[in-house]
């Protein structure tokens, strides 16, 4: 017979949700790189409440072990990273991604096309020229970046 959690499902959450679509360690949590080793900041799951300051804790690891670590979390062959979940994941994206547009209310709800975007904001009554902090001034083209390609379909087909 299973042994029971002991943990709620939140702290599973949580720990799944550092390691989908990202990587083992972002940059601005290594603090010091010399010949002794790797300082780098870590949040100890041990502490109550995640966001207070003594679960934030720093480790000093030798150059090896610390490749040994990182090297962990590196998928091998074969195997796929999670690269979306909730609205976005699974074979239900454009019919919820349309459902989420008619609760916004916007107009024609159905899926835009990406290459397509004026043409989708004129329907929609949106006006992308206005200033998104104030609100009234407009926003004017300086420069533009030329596309090589068209998105490929799929995008279309899951926007």
């Amino acid at each position: 017979m299973p042994k029971p959690r002991s943990t709620p499902p939140q702290h599973l959450i949580r720990y799944l949700g550092r390691y989908v679509n990202r990587i083992a360690i972002a940059n601005d949590r290594i603090l010091a790189v010399d010949a002794d080793g790797v300082v780098f900041r870590y949040r100890d799951n041990r502490v109550k409440d995640p966001e207070s300051p003594e679960a934030q804790k720093t480790m000093r690891l030798s150059g090896p072990e610390f490749i040994r670590r990182f090297l962990q979390h590196v998928l091998p062959p074969g195997f796929h990273q999670i690269r979306y979940y909730g609205l976005l994941g699974g074979s239900r994206r454009k019919a919820d991604l349309t459902a989420c547009r008619a609760l916004l209310g916007l107009d024609q709800p159905e899926a835009p096309y990406i290459a397509d975007l004026k043409g989708f904001l004129s329907k929609q009554t949106i006006d992308p020229s206005l200033c998104p902090n104030c609100g009234k001034g407009h926003l004017r083209q300086v420069f533009q970046i030329l596309s090589f390609h068209d998105p490929p379909a799929e995008y279309a087909m899951a926007a």
